[in-house]
């Protein structure tokens, strides 16, 4: 996944987990504000409720009945349950008005639903259809006081509990018969009528505490007579609805700004602090810091202690490999540049003693031929003038290799290759070392194919590159050094016109140590001395450089001791 892919999809994460903290927060603020007012439970869940009526429900034959679990819970919750079977039919009942119907037509068990707020649920336990219809009564006191009275002709006596508990709600309760006229009660104040009309029974329970009282009724049949009961708790002041919605702004914007500070401060956290990061990386890089910046550990900030990226860094993972990489590139740029400013400086500080000996030795003779004091033979004057010839070819050459690798760098020496013999190349570079009075004492060995190995070449060039290479092998060896040189033909295939080429320069000399061979090919780099012979410092250099220009490659093998082995690849050419 791309980075704006990823960053795509981050910010839509924290949207969604935005807006679900907001519907969350809102949820429980209403909650919270008004509850789930269902009367004599404890907040429950209607849909909860019926499953578990269901679940409650055991059939057995013909025969259908509650479990104990269930009538608890019925109890629990102040409520009465019905069941009727696939007729519509009553086959189980607990609790309920009186004059709750036996049978139900689908219209009428919708009708009575609709009016009298009751809930259902349909299912079917053991292949058997049935109806569960659930009432949650508003007070059950009243009917408990209704159901366990002592009624004798015009006389009600209620039960000392009933009554303890109606003292303890602080309300009070009023019995009457058919005709309105109270038969009985307990703590009615003296304000109450002891006579209501149907309209006055029906006026105070639509009062909902308008008179200071809650009003709850019960009706019943006992004994051949109609009989109402009238429960009155001490009414609690509803809260009005502006002041309710007033209390939602106090609390539910406040914490919706909360949670939103909450979320913006972790998302610019997850998203910010990686930016920031990096900014400060880029500062450290711009300051020549070449480092990640780090934590108070001393570990860099972006890491874990085990090296893993953390987290929220994750996300911007191919930028922080990128920044990885170009710290690591300008670490090595600088140790580079370092090293080059070093070998630059060792190397002027050689060459600069390299032309002060010949130019010494220049202007000595010169001044011994230009005084009077003396007077030199023909012989003497002529070896004067050949030693002056010397140093200055000595100082030409130095010159010259100073031009030419500065001329490779920027790409300025063209080259023009043509097919040459390659093997008749380097067996002249052979006899060239090997008719150099400074390398009498080397011993050479030659091996290469008797027939013509032609290859696309600038001989002058490449020649100059094996000089340079096998000059290297004889300058900085002990006398009775063997050299070995060696011309391979590798990678011939059908279809291409030139095969590839190894040539190997190989002694059996003091070799080179691990820096040695890194900085072999370095300008400026001088390796071990021998006598008074010095290179300029650039031969290898120039080696590498005239090889690369022919699309080749150089590999070196040395051990200290153990001699030293240089490959020049040409690969395939068509």
């Amino acid at each position: 996944m791309t980075l704006k892919a990823r960053l795509t999809w981050r910010f839509l994460l924290w949207l969604i987990l935005f807006l679900g903290g907001m519907f969350l927060l809102y949820f429980l603020v209403m909650i919270s504000l008004f509850g789930i007012n269902i009367p004599g439970g404890e907040n429950p869940y209607i849909g909860d409720v019926m499953r578990n009526m269901k679940k409650a429900t055991v059939v057995e034959g013909e025969q259908v009945r509650l479990s104990e679990e269930g009538i608890r819970e019925l109890e629990r919750l102040s409520a009465w349950l019905q069941i009727l079977d696939d007729q519509g039919e009553e086959v189980y009942r607990r609790g309920g008005p009186r004059e709750l119907p036996r049978r139900y037509s689908p219209g009428s068990l919708q009708d009575s639903v609709a009016l009298s707020d009751l809930h259902t649920w349909h299912g079917s336990v053991k292949g058997k259809k049935l109806t569960w219809i659930l009432g949650i009564e508003e007070n059950s006191l009243v009917r408990r006081a209704a159901e366990s009275a002592a009624i004798r002709g015009n006389r009600v006596q209620l039960p000392d509990p009933i009554r303890e508990e109606i003292r303890r709600s602080g309300g009070w309760i009023q019995v009457l018969d058919e005709t309105g006229r109270e038969v009985e009660s307990y703590r009615r104040p003296a304000s109450h009528p002891d006579r209501l009309t149907a309209g006055e029974v029906r006026e105070a329970l639509s009062r909902k505490g308008r008179s200071g009282y809650r009003f709850h009724y019960w009706h019943d049949r006992r004994n051949g007579r109609d009989w109402t009961w009238l429960l009155a708790e001490p009414a609690v002041e509803e809260e009005p609805l502006m002041e309710a919605y007033d209390r939602i702004e106090l609390t539910y914007f406040p914490l919706w700004a909360l949670v939103t500070v909450i979320i913006a401060f972790l998302f610019g956290h997850r998203l910010g602090s990686p930016i920031l990061h990096m900014m400060n990386w880029l500062k450290n890089l711009s300051n020549g810091k070449l480092q990640e910046p780090k934590d108070k550990r001393g570990r860099p900030a972006s890491r874990s202690g085990e090296g893993r990226l953390r987290r929220p860094y994750r996300v911007y993972r191919e930028v922080i490999q990128s920044l990885d990489s170009l710290t690591g590139s300008l670490k090595q740029a600088e140790e580079a540049r370092s090293r080059l400013e070093k070998s630059r400086e060792e190397w002027i500080t050689g060459v600069s003693h390299d032309l002060k000996t010949p130019l010494s030795s220049i202007k000595g003779y010169a001044d011994l031929l230009a005084t009077d004091r003396f007077q030199w033979s023909e012989a003497e004057v002529r070896q004067f003038a050949g030693n002056i010839r010397e140093k200055s070819e000595y100082m030409e050459r130095l010159l010259e290799d100073l031009g030419l690798t500065f001329r490779l760098k920027n790409e300025a020496l063209p080259l023009k290759p043509q097919p040459v013999d390659a093997a008749e190349l380097l067996r002249r570079s052979a006899i060239d070392l090997a008719n150099n009075p400074r390398f009498e004492n080397r011993e050479m060995v030659l091996d290469v194919p008797e027939e013509r190995v032609t290859y696309p070449l600038d001989a002058a060039w490449f020649k100059r590159a094996l000089d340079n290479l096998i000059a290297n092998a004889a300058i900085h060896n002990p006398p009775e050094t063997r050299i070995r040189l060696t011309l391979e033909i590798r990678g011939e295939k059908e279809g291409l016109s030139y095969p590839g080429l190894l040539f190997r320069v190989e002694d059996n000399g003091r070799g080179m140590d691990a820096e040695s061979v890194t900085r072999l090919f370095d300008r400026y780099y001088r390796g071990t001395r021998t006598g008074s012979e010095q290179g300029t410092g650039l031969g290898m250099a120039i080696a590498r450089q005239l090889v690369e220009a022919h699309g080749g490659e150089i590999r070196v093998e040395s051990q200290p001791g153990s001699g030293t082995r240089v490959e020049v690849l040409l690969p395939p050419k068509s």
